[in-house]
């Protein structure tokens, strides 16, 4: 049984095809009605109870023009959708993360980010074809399909949340939370998630200053720029952290540099060398390396 169909329901079973064919349906513009749910679900009898049952549930939102899924509905129906597995999860949030920086994803790629064979990485890229989350061209290597990328932005998403949950609710040091967060991701429920996201007042970005995809996918947009080519003496504020190794963030923490504090660059040597920076707000300047200030994302103060 789902976890966020109710213990008695009737209509489990219903509720399930239902939120699939609902997401299924609305990937285009165009708005769903009634009519295009009774012939989506041919069989389904008891549609108008079923429909009652979900969005009391919360998992549907029926107008008389529009049916279309809530927050929660969105995040059970991929569930409910998608082969559920850590090694696929973890398999399609790094070729998202890869994709970033080229247009597709070689295997051998995907390899040293996994710690993975090479085979196991043609292995698991035909399955995620089958399954209609990549694409996969022998020797052109793999890209998300607009499923797959939706099935790693969720996964992302759940990393974020229990990363901020763990440091503003339970006191866990920025350094120590990744690890945490990439075992829970898997393994909380989407109710648990979402109930974490109204808790902390849906936020849009994690401690490491990362965004947080909505539940629909979407990503809040910013300007950042690392510290190391911010222009002298323009105000910014600490946004992100590129750092991925604890003792690096650690390293960039002690020195000062926490998201949101205003920073300022009054000189920097040539060839890559140090950088002399105002922190805070105070005067007072601290010397940093070019390698680190490259690791830190800021936005400037207009």
């Amino acid at each position: 049984m789902h976890p966020h169909t109710k213990a008695k329901s009737a209509f489990t079973a219903e509720i399930s095809d239902l939120l699939k064919t609902i997401y299924i349906q609305t990937q285009t513009n165009e708005p769903l009605t009634h009519d295009h749910l009774v012939e989506a679900l041919p069989d389904m009898d008891a549609l108008d109870a079923v429909l009652h049952e979900a969005t009391t549930s919360k998992l549907i939102r029926a107008k008389a023009d529009s049916i279309r899924l809530t927050e929660l509905g969105q995040q059970t129906a991929l569930g409910l959708l998608l082969p559920q597995s850590e090694s696929v999860e973890n398999f399609v949030k790094a070729v998202y993360a890869l994709q970033q920086h080229s247009e597709r994803v070689s295997t051998n790629a995907l390899r040293d980010v996994l710690n993975i064979t090479a085979p196991s990485v043609t292995d698991m890229a035909k399955r995620l074809q089958e399954a209609g989350l990549i694409d996969h061209r022998k020797y052109y290597g793999v890209r998300l399909t607009p499923l797959g990328e939706r099935v790693a932005l969720r996964t992302i998403r759940r990393h974020r949340l229990i990363e901020l949950f763990l440091v503003q609710e339970l006191g866990y040091a920025l350094h120590e939370v990744h690890i945490e967060a990439e075992a829970l991701e898997h393994a909380v429920s989407d109710r648990f998630v979402e109930a974490i996201d109204t808790r902390l007042d849906h936020p849009h970005f994690d401690p490491h200053g990362d965004p947080i995809p909505a539940a629909d996918g979407t990503i809040k947009q910013r300007d950042l720029r690392p510290l190391s080519e911010l222009e002298l003496d323009t105000t910014a504020r600490v946004s992100r952290y590129l750092a991925e190794e604890s003792d690096m963030l650690q390293h960039i923490l002690e020195r000062g540099f926490q998201l949101n504090t205003p920073v300022a660059v009054r000189s920097r040597d040539p060839f890559n060398g140090p950088l002399t920076i105002t922190v805070g707000d105070s005067d007072q300047e601290t010397v940093l390396g070019y390698h680190v200030a490259d690791l830190i994302l800021v936005e400037v103060v207009e």
